[in-house]
Order: C-alpha cells, then sequence, then structure tokens
C-alpha cells in the first residue's frame, strides 16, 4: 500500500503542477483555440514536416507548460505587472473552480497578443511564452 494513501493523502492530487498541466492543457487548448493547439501538439505524424520541425515544437509546447505551471504555482503573479491585477486575479483563484488556474492559462495563451508570439516561435525557433 501507498504510504499516502495510509496517511489519508490522495496522491492524484498532489501531483506537481506541471503534471497537470501536461494532462489537461492540451484538451482545453484544443477547444479554446484549435488551431493554436495543432501547431502546438501536432496528433499525427502525417502533420510533422520533417524531424527538425517536430523537434521545435516539442520545445516550444514544453515551453508553454513550463510557463502554464509557473503562472499557476506563482497565481500569475510572475507575468501581471499591475499588483491590482494580481490582487482581483488571486481573490478570483481563492473562491473559483479548483481548475480556474488552468482556464486562466488558457486564456492568457489565446490571448492575440501571446497566440502570435507562440505561432512566431514556431516559426523562427525562438519561444518567449511566458515572459515579459
Amino acid at each position: 500500500a501507498d504510504g499516502n494513501a495510509d496517511a489519508g493523502i490522495d496522491p492524484i492530487a498532489h501531483r506537481p503542477p506541471d503534471a497537470a498541466v501536461r494532462v489537461a492543457l492540451p484538451p482545453l487548448l484544443l477547444r479554446a483555440d484549435p488551431e493554436l493547439h495543432d501547431a502546438l501538439f501536432p496528433s499525427h505524424p502525417a502533420q510533422k514536416q520533417q524531424k527538425k520541425d517536430g523537434r521545435k515544437r516539442r520545445r516550444s509546447a514544453d515551453k508553454v507548460y513550463s510557463a502554464a505551471a509557473r503562472w499557476q504555482s506563482t497565481w500569475f503573479a510572475s507575468d501581471v505587472p499591475d499588483s491590482d491585477v494580481c490582487g482581483r486575479i488571486a481573490d478570483a483563484l481563492l473562491v473559483g473552480h479548483p481548475l480556474m488556474p488552468l482556464y486562466l492559462s488558457v486564456s492568457m495563451l489565446v490571448h492575440p497578443k501571446n497566440r502570435k508570439r507562440v505561432l512566431l516561435a514556431l516559426g523562427d525557433g525562438d519561444s518567449n511564452v511566458g515572459s515579459g
């Protein structure tokens, strides 16, 4: 038996944020922005033009996962410079649905400015997702 189960701790609920992001982000992004999803997470080998392109997409997807995990672990304060906005975000996260941080991560990714940055990064291989 798992020691965590004996202590009454749910091991699934206590996974690192990055693990939850890797599981839940792609389907949510698919629903919110199919084009951005397909650009980051090609689901079929035929969509990959070449191995180099596939590696670039995996690196970009990893950067998106990292940014989303960082946003969630810092409650978005790492990339939102306005302290009043950070306070309102914290209030919403405290009273909102447990998946609210993930939903907010998706909304940040599909925001036109960030979406453009992600798609441009896939074109030139220099992803700036979640950095200033």
